[in-house]
């Protein structure tokens, strides 16, 4: 007898999709360590170090980002064009081995072409010992050309050939490299390659840019910036606002604190935005602080990276590390706390702050502008994605949904799920409703859409957090 007649187990494998995970944050800056053609480099605690400039805001802001104790697997630096760009090339696919030129010595040529203008280059490699000795000897080359006289060639950040124009914005002609008159042809593959074009970008805004990288990836959720002007954080947050992510903002204009109603706070407010969050400091390079503190960084790090915690941490009165109360001493390290009168403007606004009553420093109210709890909002978009995932992972598995109570009722279970959680996270008051249609009450018509469409299924009450309180009592003699 054979122990399959006693215990008879098998595994079935089926098809599932991928987590979105957590909510991962991104900073838009504009820098050169990620380079025009990438638009977006992935960083992480171990690598952010090396893969930044030392003394950047991209930098300073991952500093604050995994200085806490909770950490995001990863988080995204984001290409902005603040300024108009050049259009170039990029060699992805060219060789690595600088000896390779340096071999060459001068006997190598590649024809730079612009729109409808083309010339050979004569590259002299001869001593190089580096890589980057191989592009500084391309842009020699370069300069002694008419073509491309103020072209520039530079191993960039992410360790890519790349040429570029003296032209910029999307009107530049595109550059590339083909074949030479005469030599050894540096286009080949054992050499620079094909080149891919860049095109140049004009000046854009924040949402461009968050747009740009949205179509390489879909996974940041928190956005940051660094540069933007009053208008172009505004708009941001207006572009932010009408989608499932969300927007950290580090304010450091000191008229925030006033009557004046010049700074982005006054403007976003205005707009009643609630996937925004607005943090007033002092304590940055601009202002002459003696550290550069970024609020925005450590809020991510310290609540949003917390694992299977979406909704349940509030963003008001949990301690964070790196970071001051949010007043400065005009000697411009002193830390001060804000007076009852600039925080009053502050709030008036929509501004949250930093607060230190005793040893630990959190933020006032982990409010939006418009009024809602962060917490509240994120734990509300994590559901969201939750049901979307789970509900598309069901399709997947069947061979068929239809418009039956069998199918309806596992989309009620998922419903179920994920409330339950939120209960439990003290985002939702237990005690919510869920009003799941039969499937006898949709139309022909409706079905004949092959859309299903569940209005008003659950209704829940938010749990609201305890920010302060008021304790009145008596003693009698």
């Amino acid at each position: 007898m054979y122990i399959e007649q006693l215990w008879a187990v098998s595994t079935g494998l089926s098809q599932s999709i991928a987590s979105s995970g957590g909510f991962l944050p991104a900073l838009l800056v504009d820098h050169a360590d990620v380079p025009v053609h990438a638009r977006v480099i992935t960083v992480n605690k171990s690598s952010y170090s090396t893969d930044l400039t030392a003394a950047t805001d991209a930098l300073s802001w991952c500093t604050s980002l995994w200085g806490q104790n909770y950490n995001p697997e990863n988080a995204y630096i984001c290409r902005w064009a603040s300024a108009a760009t050049e259009a170039g090339c990029v060699f992805y696919n060219a060789e690595t081995d600088y000896s390779v030129f340096t071999a060459l010595t001068n006997t190598a040529k590649f024809k730079l072409v612009e729109g409808a203008s083309n010339e050979d280059i004569s590259p002299d490699f001869t001593g190089d010992t580096s890589k980057v000795d191989n592009a500084a000897s391309i842009q020699t080359a370069l300069g002694l050309s008419t073509l491309g006289a103020a072209y520039t060639c530079i191993v960039d950040a992410l360790g890519y050939f790349y040429i570029g124009s003296d032209n910029t914005g999307s009107s530049a002609d595109a550059v590339s490299i083909t074949t030479p008159s005469t030599g050894v042809d540096l286009s080949l593959a054992a050499y620079l390659g094909t080149s891919t074009a860049v095109a140049g970008l004009d000046i854009e805004s924040l949402g461009a840019a968050q747009a740009a990288v949205k179509t390489k990836m879909e996974l940041p959720y928190a956005w940051c910036q660094r540069g933007g002007s009053i208008a172009q954080v505004t708009a941001f947050s207006t572009v932010v606002n009408a989608m499932n992510n969300f927007l950290f903002l580090r304010c450091d204009d000191p008229v925030a604190k006033t009557a004046t109603t010049t700074d982005f706070g006054y403007a976003i407010d205005a707009l009643g935005h609630n996937r925004t969050h607005m943090c007033y400091t002092e304590h940055t390079v601009n202002i002459g602080a003696a550290a550069d503190q970024n609020p925005d960084a450590v809020v991510l790090g310290e609540i949003l990276a917390r694992p299977n915690d979406e909704g349940a941490t509030s963003y008001a009165n949990t301690p964070l590390s790196g970071v001051s109360k949010s007043g400065l001493h005009p000697d411009g390290i002193t830390v001060i706390s804000l007076t009852d009168g600039e925080r009053a403007f502050l709030e008036g606004k929509g501004y949250d702050y930093l607060i230190k009553p005793r040893t630990l420093t959190h933020l006032r109210h982990g409010l939006t502008p418009g009024g809602q709890e962060v917490r509240v909002m994120v734990g509300r978009d994590w559901f969201n994605m939750r049901i979307m995932e789970d509900v598309y992972s069901y399709v997947i598995a069947q061979k068929v949904v239809t418009y039956s109570d069998r199918h309806l009722a596992a989309i009620k279970g998922f419903l179920i799920n994920r409330a339950d959680t939120l209960v439990d996270r003290q985002c939702l008051e237990a005690g919510y409703t869920i009003d799941m249609p039969l499937a006898s009450s949709f139309t022909a018509t409706e079905k004949a859409t092959h859309t299903l469409t569940l209005s008003n299924v659950l209704n829940a009450t938010v749990q609201l957090s305890i920010n302060d309180g008021v304790i009145s009592m008596n003693w009698a003699v």
